[in-house]
This record gives C-alpha cells, structure tokens and sequence, in this order.
C-alpha cells in the first residue's frame, strides 16, 4: 500500500531550504539582506514632495514619499504578505512641527512561486499629513527631513535606504498647489474609502471566513473580481482564491483561514478593492473601501469552503524530491566548496591507522544524525506550537 502525506510539493522543497539554512550558518548569512553602503537604494529612489509650494503657521498639509522602482522590482505595503517588509519612515523634523502616520495606497498582488505578497511596482506616492506649529515666522524657510527605509525585491531581495528633505517658505497666504499636487491627489483617491452607506458583515464556519459586501439602496455596482487585502498580519491565506459570489444585493468574499493562524481573529480588517471600472463613492474614483467588521460564527450564511490546492505525495515521492534537494543544495556555492574539502579530508585519512578513520567516520556520522534529529525536533516543536 503507497502511503500519502498530507503536504504538498512547495512547501516540502520550502521545508528542505529551511533545513539548509538552518544547518548552514554561511548559506543564512547569505540569504540575509545586507545593506550595500556603495549603493543605498538599489534598483529604487526615494524623494520627499509637498501637495503645496508653501505653508501657513498652525495648518495640516500633506507631503509624500516618492518611490520609484526599477521594472520587474516592488516594495511593500503595510501587510507584505507571505513575505517581506513593509516601508518606514523616521522623521527629522523642526521644532513644533507633527508627521502623522503612513497612508497606503492599496497594493497590489504579487506572486512568486508558492508565495504571494502585497505592494507597490513602478512608482507609488505614500502620503504623510504634518502639522505646523502656530509660531512659525512669514518669510522664513523650513527644511522637512527624514530616512526612509524599505525592502525592494525581485528574485531576490534587498535592504535599501535613503534620505530625504524639503525646503518650503512660511507664508501668511493661502498656499498654491505644487507640480506634484495631481500625483498625491491620485494617490488620495487610492487610499480605502469609509463609505458609511455600504454594509460589511464578516461571518466564519470551518476555517473559511466570507465577507458580505452590501451596496447602499438603489445603487449598482460589480465586484466580481475583488480583492480583499487583510490588514492584520497572518490572518488568510493569501495563495489562495478569493472567489465571489452573489446574494441578492449582497456579494459574498471567500476567504481561507491561513494554516499558520494560531486562532481565528475576532475583527476582518483590511481594503476591499473592486475591478477597474467601478467605485465604492458614487461621483469618485474610488475603488478601494475600508473594511473593520466583527467576525460572526456561522454554520450557514452560505460560506462556501476555499479548497486548498493539495497534492498527495506518496512514500516514494518524497524520498525522491528529498533526494533532488539535497543534491541541489549540496551545489549551492556556500556548500559545494566545503564538500571537495571534506573529500581531500577523506583522502589524507589514508595514512591513518583504522582506528582512527572508524573513529573519526563515527564522529561525523553522529553528527550529521544529530543535527537532522535536532532539525525534526524543532519542526515538530513550530508545528505543534502552531496547531495549539
């Protein structure tokens, strides 16, 4: 009888990595993002902008991280996802004067082999509101600093940084608007909207939540093809497919519970975003809505369950595929280098007497044991921590 284990192809190659990097400290070291202080901000530039081309003492305006990206290279929203980090800012700010937090834009997908993130390609504006102290003086100049600091990724990722200021007068006039005014004002009209006249409900049954998505009385709009991005870290699945469906005037999101979830949330937080086209603010373009609702048990509400995509993997298999990651792991240029050392080791043994090549043989035997022993146990200590 073949004997099938319940986990699939990426994450049994994903688990051979991770054993890799594990027992490999250089091979960890390598795969660690480093900071190149040749080059800050590899493949992406950062510059700090204003909406207006001047400020009043004691009023609230609005600046903007620009960020642009090399084709085929993204940063990350404030979920990354499966993987990632999302982008900070610390600010060097005059006296008096107050940043307030990031606004997001909502992202978009990205999918890299079995994992898949959220964030930004090609140019995003990431709006900050700063509040100006009541003494400033008209006539004078104020210099808004900070650094940025984010994650750019590809095939590969890579840690980058860069400073950023603005120079804006004081003025006791009302403030004209900048040559970056229409970009942040597109980048407003990116951010989720609280739209008080729509109904969100988030029900949960069996590991699947689903959000019904009710439009206001009279109004029409299609969300077949929406994306849900979650805010709270962890939550759903994010591989998985969001299918929707419809219940008179209410759409209903599938969302599958993330296998790694600890427990279930009590609150679905996030932005729901609708196909092009359509607006969740009647005379807007707004396809993003803020989405906080209370998680409600249910054994109906007609969730459907998200299957999974899983693939049984028989005895046979899995030796196979443990074969084919060891081989590739072993030609890695952190390990492949250490094993023709090893091997010269083993020649020089020859002048040994037998007693001390049976001795050594046991020696790095035992070890090698060991250390996979020591590699299961702590599998089997995350997956029964995660399953608790």
């Amino acid at each position: 009888m073949t004997r099938s284990f319940g986990f699939n192809l990426p994450r049994l190659l994903g688990l051979l990595f991770l054993a890799a990097v594990v027992v490999d400290g250089s091979a960890a070291q390598s795969l660690i993002p480093q900071l190149d202080p040749d080059d800050p901000n590899p493949h992406s530039d950062v510059w700090l902008v204003s909406e207006q081309s001047s400020i009043r003492p004691g009023e609230t305006f609005t600046v903007a991280l620009r960020m642009t990206m090399d084709e085929d290279w993204h940063s990350y929203w404030k979920n990354p996802g499966d993987s990632g980090r999302e982008t900070f800012i610390e600010w060097d700010l005059p006296e008096g004067f107050e940043a307030g937090e990031i606004q997001w834009p909502y992202p978009e997908r990205v999918d890299l082999g079995p994992l898949t993130s959220y964030g930004y390609s090609d140019e995003v504006f990431l709006l900050t509101n700063v509040t100006a102290p009541e003494g400033l003086e008209p006539g004078t100049d104020v210099n808004l600093a900070g650094v940025a600091d984010w994650l750019i990724c590809a095939e590969i990722c890579l840690l980058a940084k860069g400073e950023v200021s603005l120079s804006l007068p004081v003025s006791g006039d009302a403030p004209d608007t900048s040559e970056w005014a229409d970009e942040i004002e597109d980048a407003r009209r990116k951010l989720p909207a609280v739209a008080a006249d729509w109904t969100v409900r988030a029900l949960r049954s069996s590991g699947t939540y689903a959000l019904h998505i009710t439009p206001p009385e009279g109004r029409r709009i299609d969300l077949e093809g929406a994306s849900f991005y979650p805010e709270i870290k962890g939550a759903i699945d994010h591989a998985a497919v969001q299918p929707v469906t419809q219940d008179g005037r209410a759409y209903i999101l599938a969302l599958q519970q993330s296998e790694y979830a600890q427990e279930p949330v009590d609150r679905m937080i996030g932005v729901l975003v609708a196909p092009k086209g359509e607006s969740f603010v009647r005379g807007e373009r707004r396809r993003a809505l803020l989405v906080d609702a209370s998680v409600e048990e249910s054994q109906t509400a007609g969730i459907s369950p998200v299957e999974p995509v899983e693939e049984g993997l028989s005895l046979g298999w899995a030796v196979l595929f443990a074969l084919m990651g060891g081989v590739l792991l072993n030609l890695m240029p952190c390990v492949f280098p250490i094993l023709s050392i090893k091997i010269l080791g083993f020649a020089r043994q020859s002048e040994d007497s037998e007693a001390d090549i049976r001795k050594h043989g046991f020696i790095f035997a035992s070890g090698v044991i060991v250390s996979f022993w020591v590699l299961a146990g702590l599998v089997l200590g995350l997956r029964a921590g995660g399953s608790e």
